[in-house]
């Protein structure tokens, strides 16, 4: 089994905003994800650079350090950051001042 891509998690990112009203810090992203998503064996091999979280962690996290490359969902607009916080551009609650 391979490891999932950072689009594949960005995709379940996006599948949770949803649910959860269009944004999230990324502590509730990190804790609803694997609800969304059926992490490998691979995904939750402890990360190298990032002692304590596992390898799917990281890529969450590099949704937010890699925005501004293209092709990632934030610089797609898929996807809005503001400081430890993901939301959606066009989430489920409309512009409500997230």
């Amino acid at each position: 089994m391979n490891r999932h891509r950072e689009t594949e998690l960005a995709q379940a990112v996006e599948r949770y905003l949803f649910d959860a009203g269009g944004k999230a810090s990324i502590g509730q992203i990190r804790n609803n994800l694997p609800f969304y998503i059926t992490l490998t064996e691979i995904d939750r091999v402890p990360s190298i650079s990032r002692p304590g979280e596992e390898m799917w962690e990281q890529q969450v996290r590099n949704i937010v350090c890699h925005r501004n490359v293209i092709g990632n969902a934030v610089e797609s607009g898929k996807l809005r950051y503001t400081p430890r916080h993901l939301s959606l551009s066009n989430g489920p609650q409309g512009e409500l001042g997230f």
